[in-house]
This record gives C-alpha cells, structure tokens and sequence, in this order.
C-alpha cells in the first residue's frame, strides 16, 4: 500500500545520507539534519532540541549570495517587515524610540533598515554565519555585529557588542525556526532586556496540540500556548500575538505567530 511505500521511499533516503555522511567522516551537517527531519517523521524518534549550530552555519554560509533574492522574490518572505510593523506599533504606543536593540539572528540584515529609524541608540545585531554578517555590516545601519550561536551566553558579551546591553528591544524575524525547546534562549533574551523592554519575534505555528516539532522542511515549528508558557518561565509577558503568513513554501502559505513580549518594568 501507500504507507509501504512511503516507509520504502523514507528508508531509501535515510541510506543515501547515511552514505554521505560516512563519506564525509561524520562532518556533513546538512545530511545530519536531513537524517535527523526523517527519522523524527518516518521513525516516530525524538527531534533534537534544536539545530546544531554546524548545521545552521553550513547552511546559511552557502545561502548568503542568494539568501535575499530567495527569499524575498522566491519566498514571499515578510517576517522582517511584519516584525518591523509591530516594533513601530510599539514606539508609537511608548511615544518614544527604543533607546537600543539587539537583532538576534540577524542574517544580511533585513530586518536592519526598517527597524534603524525605531532605535535612538545602538542597533546591535548577531548571527551564527560569518558569510550573512559579512552582508549585514555592507547595509551601514548596525553599529556592532558579532557571529555567535544565540544559544551561547558568550554570544551577548562579545567585546563589539557588550557596551549596549541592556537593550530595550530584542528582535528575530524567523529565527526561533532553528530552535525546538525554546526556555534557553528566551531566559538569555530576557537577561539582556532592561525592565520594560519588548521581545518581538515569529515563530512557525504548530498543527494540534504539539509544544513544538521538527517538520518536513527541517524547520522547526511551536504553539503559541508553549510559547506564552517558555516566555512566562524567562520573566516575559505575552503583549500580543498576531497570526501571520511568514513565508509562502510549494504555493502553500506557511502558518506562523508573532509575539510581543515584554518584561516587567
């Protein structure tokens, strides 16, 4: 029947890139991944917590000559400019700019240029590709990049950057995409927020009653009901959550959520 040859078809994939990985002695990251995504869909395993920084990096050092066109024109990717909006509804609202943020993840910088007219202070921006921050630092809007997992402490203290935390903003369009359990990196957002301070980011929506999963594309997706549980556990308020289409994949529009957290004052 189908299923049979679905779990055939699944069987034969997973060989292929066992085979490329052991041809690379262990080191090709994007087959890992790709292995990981098919045994967490065709096997019933357990995802991994997130993606492996080696994975991201590989990824998205490839992806940067092409990564705006592909995205913009290819991918009716709106994340940045969505998150853009909610940011400037919140300066409004505040009747003041962000004194400083921090855009984590912040790849070639889309989401730069709209938020720099928001931020009176230092627009500070990390990513884990050395490649994507190269395009970044080319737009002229950050004051600081740094490359850095966002998963690691040391990310948010690197000597470019250190000088600007606390932030009053902590931004990702289309970031938390990487990320399955979300409490380490919103408790390391938090802890760079001043008391007041808004975290703004999408996330891919899950079907059912899922905290999170792994899905087909290899990206990772979350309910909004986890995501208010997470925040609440790093010290963050749910403002607003907004259904929103972040990218279009395969003619499909891909169900994503932006937040607006905030921390106490």
């Amino acid at each position: 029947g189908q299923a049979d040859a679905d779990a055939a078809v699944a069987e034969s994939a997973a060989n292929a890139l066992r085979a490329a990985v052991e041809l690379r002695n262990g080191d090709f990251p994007l087959a890992t991944h790709a292995l990981e995504t098919l045994a967490a869909r065709s096997d019933g395993l357990a995802a991994p917590d997130r993606a492996s920084p080696a994975f991201v990096k590989a990824l998205f050092d490839d992806f940067a000559p092409t990564f705006d066109d592909q995205l913009q024109n290819v991918l009716e990717y709106r994340a940045p400019e969505l998150l853009a909006e909610a940011a400037a509804a919140r300066v409004a609202e505040r009747g003041a700019s962000y004194a400083s943020a921090f855009d984590a993840g912040c790849g070639t910088g889309l989401l730069g240029p709209p938020l720099r007219p928001l931020v009176a202070g230092e627009l500070v921006g990390a990513d884990l590709s050395g490649n994507m921050v190269e395009r970044a630092a080319a737009l002229g809007c950050y004051d600081a990049l740094a490359v850095g997992d966002l998963n690691d402490a040391s990310c948010y203290v690197n000597p470019a950057v250190a000088a600007a935390a606390p932030y009053d903003l902590v931004a990702a369009a289309d970031v938390l995409c990487y990320f399955g359990a979300l409490d380490d990196v919103l408790a390391l957002w938090a802890g760079i927020l001043r008391p007041g301070g808004d975290c703004i980011f999408s996330c891919e929506r899950a079907p059912g009653d899922r905290e999170w999963l792994l899905g087909p594309t290899g990206r990772y997706a979350h309910s909004p009901s986890y995501v208010a549980a997470a925040a609440a556990r790093a010290g963050l308020s749910c403002a607003s959550t907004t259904d929103i289409v972040p990218r279009v994949e395969n003619g499909e529009a891909v169900p994503g959520t932006l937040y607006v957290l905030q921390k106490a004052p």
